[in-house]
């Protein structure tokens, strides 16, 4: 439908220069339109040393006001990224963009969408910057403001992210490379070819995705009543507390490298269960399953030897790395479910009310209690009582426990599955994570509708 002409922005020439007059209110100032950004740069410059690996994140920018003087000192090492939502406003701004200078740092997107912005964002930087720097161009952006401060926190969370894995690469990248490599030759010489790729869109059923917080604790009685209604997917962890409780699922999740996961699929009795496994996983659980292994990878690095993977092996599904095991398992349960199939999940908590931060069965908890003596007591250590504990509000408003890494996944969360209308929560426990809340007793009237 065409916009009526009075909706459309419109250019008033105030003799100083221009603003611009959109939805009942000037964007600039009617007197001297380009003085606030001009303030705004000029304290940036005064600073401009300390903001070397900055991400600039100019929203709004529509006539590009400071734009040539902020490009003028920007630092080699530092991005410039314009960010605009309203259609009717780009239109102005791409005007302009269309005449200055390109430069590999820089660059501009007309979104509304928070995963196509991110994209764009680690297309331009690789999240190779250490701070970000919120510039308003115009009053364009106090239009959106609640749109724009979520970008902004995204941007910050993802950056956050980068970095925990890049970390987590320094002490762990051998690992994983090393794991990939064993993995190929297992497969190579595999004779009786029980590997496979993970496959998209196959499965019909209604998903339950299982994790191993304290939820799962409330929810084995439905599991356990309703389990012929679902397609259960399970993370590792929780591989022994199912085995306890007589469910098979119908997929077991591996994504750890370390030794230690062994420990989970040896406490449990299943072991023709279908493996989903990453190419970068410990090697010895591989080589432990008796059944089918679907292979993904989550690309822990950029080395080439990753990219060429593609090419050796096009039909290998290569997911986002968010850190948590129960996060890339929503992440292949929207992979494997046909159109439209409503995907569930409990013990996805990332935090915990009283005693231990997983459920009681789990693997990590058997662990603490078996270790338990009078010397080394139930209670003592972080494996209990991790450091840098905080409060949070939970589901019922009970006060629960979590650190900072368990509430990073909780961001990530809310970023990029809270707002699928195919995904629900229906842990009774545990942070509120999405308006997508399900109680047990109405899931299974919903999936026969």
């Amino acid at each position: 439908m065409d916009s009526n002409i009075d909706d459309l922005p419109q250019l008033v020439d105030t003799g100083a220069g221009f603003t611009v007059f959109y939805k009942e209110r000037f964007l600039y100032s009617k007197r001297v339109p380009n003085r606030q950004i001009d303030v705004i740069i000029s304290s940036i410059e005064h600073s401009i040393h300390s903001k070397e690996k900055t991400l600039f994140l100019f929203t709004s920018p529509l006539l590009g006001y400071g734009v040539v003087k902020l490009l003028s000192i920007l630092p080699r090492s530092s991005f410039l990224f314009f960010l605009e939502c309203d259609n009717n406003l780009g239109k102005i701004f791409e005007e302009f963009y269309s005449k200055i200078p390109r430069e590999n740092n820089v660059t501009y997107l007309l979104s509304s969408n928070i995963m196509k912005i991110l994209e764009k964002i680690e297309t331009l930087t690789s999240f190779n910057f250490k701070n970000v720097l919120l510039i308003k161009g115009s009053a364009g952006h106090n239009l959106y403001e609640n749109f724009y401060n979520n970008v902004l926190k995204s941007i910050e969370d993802a950056t956050s992210t980068f970095w925990k894995n890049k970390i987590t690469l320094i002490g762990m990248g051998r690992l994983y490379s090393r794991n990939l490599f064993k993995v190929l030759k297992l497969i190579k010489n595999d004779a009786n070819s029980h590997f496979f790729t993970l496959q998209k869109e196959y499965v019909k059923k209604p998903i339950l995705v299982l994790g191993a917080g304290p939820s799962f604790d409330f929810s084995y009685p439905f599991i356990k009543k309703h389990r012929k209604d679902f397609f259960l997917l399970a993370v590792d962890a929780i591989l022994p507390s199912l085995s306890d409780l007589d469910i098979a699922p119908d997929a077991v999740l591996l994504l750890e490298g370390q030794y230690w996961i062994m420990s989970a699929f040896l406490a449990s009795k299943y072991r023709n269960i279908p493996l989903f496994a990453s190419l970068t996983s410990s090697v010895n659980v591989l080589q432990l399953i008796c059944t089918d292994i679907f292979l993904y990878i989550t690309p822990y690095t950029q080395f080439t030897f990753l990219e060429k993977l593609k090419i050796a092996i096009p039909n290998l599904p290569f997911f986002e790395c968010l850190g948590s095991v129960g996060l890339l398992a929503l992440q292949i349960a929207l992979f494997i479910a046909k159109k439209g199939v409503p995907i569930f999940h409990t013990g996805l908590d990332f935090s915990w009310q009283k005693g231990f931060s997983h459920a009681r069965s789990s693997n990590s908890v058997k662990n603490i209690l078996i270790s338990s003596n009078r010397i080394s007591p139930l209670y003592k250590g972080i494996a209990v009582f991790p450091s840098q504990c905080s409060k949070v509000e939970g589901k019922k408003g009970e006060t629960l426990s979590t650190t900072p890494i368990l509430q990073s996944y909780a961001k990530l969360y809310k970023n990029n599955f809270a707002l699928n209308a195919n995904i629900f929560d229906i842990g009774e426990v545990g942070m509120n994570l999405t308006t997508h809340i399900m109680k047990e007793d109405s899931v299974i009237e919903y999936i026969n509708s």
